[in-house]
């Protein structure tokens, strides 16, 4: 049966075969009533290509993420015990810098693959990538905050259990985006990094973020602190600095791929997130597999052995310092760069 045969023209009532270009919502008889209904459709339609290019655009930041996260992972899992509730991550000693390969064989499906994934790193996405997702933004007419949460319980989560054997993660802490129209009449969550406690949409309406996943709101930071907080341990000394370094060196890749790729296709990635569905699957194929491809190599020809060395050398000189250090640089942000915060 044609799947047209009940559409019904928005501007006539007749019969209608032909669907907007954009929104994918309203449909019309021919492009004469399409353009005699324009200007009452252009409202809704402009919300529509808003709304879609967001989602796409926090998918996406998602996708690289879990990619990057892949390639770049440093957590030696020695086993994942899955108690119903919580997957206890047991780690094995390790040395700060040192890439592991992804313990595939400890996970049972994809689900389990993006909760190890983003295990303790919900800041990461938002302070790596800060610079690709505002590319991905640019031309919506809206602005962002990053916000930190406290999540209701989840129906599973992951909690890492290091080698001295205390447990971490149990305080639900979370961080995300917040993207606002101008005019303030809109907002979305985007959350690379929800899959540790089972939040595994990349972005949301914020009232229905709010109401299914959302306990207490923190605080909202201005845009581009958690940048600049991995662009401060980076320039430290000890396990969190090399742990950066290495990371933006990562980063670094991922961009390149991204700008090799809009050269070869012609595309820039905010035209990319506009384009129709066909064609933006397509390139968005492309596009991370550039970035895998990308990362691979970088991960196979990494070579920090001189640096996780004096990083060694300088922690055994200086023990629990660089954590120190670490925490001046966070509270210094938090106090210059704050929005607002929950009172009490």
């Amino acid at each position: 049966m044609d799947g047209t045969a009940d559409k019904r023209c928005s501007h006539c009532g007749k019969t209608a075969s032909l669907k907007c270009g954009h929104c994918k919502a309203s449909w019309y008889c021919d492009v004469s009533c399409q353009k005699a209904h324009w200007s009452e459709h252009k409202p809704a339609c402009k919300e529509a290509d808003l709304d879609r290019t967001i989602h796409r655009a926090g998918q996406l930041l998602q996708d690289v993420f879990f990619l990057f996260r892949e390639q770049l992972f440093d957590e030696s899992i020695e086993s994942i015990e899955d108690t119903g509730d919580t997957l206890f991550l047991r780690d094995r000693p390790r040395k700060p810098g040192t890439l592991i390969p992804f313990p595939h064989h400890l996970v049972r499906d994809e689900k389990e693959k993006k909760m190890v994934l983003s295990t303790l790193v919900c800041h990461e996405p938002i302070g790596y990538f800060h610079d690709l997702f505002i590319q991905m933004l640019k031309g919506t007419r809206t602005r962002i905050e990053e916000v930190t949460v406290k999540v209701k319980k989840p129906a599973k989560r992951t909690r890492a259990i290091p080698v001295r054997g205390e447990l971490r993660g149990d305080w639900r802490t979370h961080g995300v985006i917040r993207v606002i129209t101008l005019d303030a009449s809109r907002s979305w969550i985007i959350d690379p990094a929800g899959a540790q406690y089972s939040m595994f949409a990349a972005c949301l309406d914020e009232q229905t973020y709010q109401d299914r996943y959302v306990e207490k709101v923190f605080c909202a930071m201005k845009p581009g602190t958690d940048k600049l907080l991995y662009q401060g341990f980076a320039e430290l000394k000890g396990n969190c600095a090399i742990v950066a370094r290495i990371e933006w060196d990562g980063v670094k890749a991922v961009e390149d791929a991204v700008q090799k790729w809009e050269r070869n296709s012609g595309l820039r990635l905010p035209e990319l997130l506009r384009q129709p569905e066909g064609t933006f699957e397509r390139h968005r194929e492309e596009v991370l597999e550039a970035i895998q491809s990308a990362l691979v190599r970088f991960a196979a020809q990494a070579d920090y052995s001189r640096d996780i060395l004096e990083t060694e050398q300088y922690e055994r000189a200086h023990p629990y310092f660089s954590d120190w250090e670490a925490e001046q640089v966070r509270v210094k942000l938090f106090n210059s760069r704050t929005l607002y915060r929950a009172s009490g």
